[in-house]
């Protein structure tokens, strides 16, 4: 029986931080300014509370910790959302190489999180959609 090489953890790295990369670099292009979500979630992050109805409150407590390191300006406020995605892209490489993938199969995941449409427009803006995961 022979037995595949398990891909190298670099692979799974550089996609991920391709997407980091992709993100930042396309922050400024394609974006009509800072979305009125986002508006919304840093006025809160001004207020801080536990009795938000409508979102988490962890998301705002890291919107706040954010703003305060690094300001509110629109690249600084979508940085986030390209840093979580290049987390849960690493993870799903991760776990595709967990599961018995090779190569391929990682690359083929990795690529079809990056280019759904879906992924693409939630990653693009600080939303409570994005950050549940830290504050589900």
């Amino acid at each position: 029986m022979k037995t595949e090489p398990r891909p190298l953890p670099a692979l799974i790295i550089a996609l991920a931080l391709l997407n980091l990369a992709i993100h930042v670099i396309t922050t400024g292009f394609f974006s009509y300014g800072i979305f009125r979500d986002e508006l919304y979630y840093l006025a809160c992050a001004n207020r801080l509370d536990l009795g938000y109805v409508d979102h988490p409150p962890l998301s705002i407590y890291i919107l706040s910790v954010w703003k305060w390191l690094f300001g509110d300006t629109l690249f600084a406020i979508r940085l986030v959302p390209a840093i979580v995605s290049s987390l849960t892209l690493f993870m799903m490489g991760v776990f595709t190489s967990r599961l018995g993938g090779g190569r391929a199969a990682i690359i083929i995941s990795m690529l079809a999180y990056m280019l759904t449409p879906i992924f693409l427009g939630m990653n693009t803006i600080f939303s409570m959609i994005l950050l549940i995961f830290f504050s589900g």
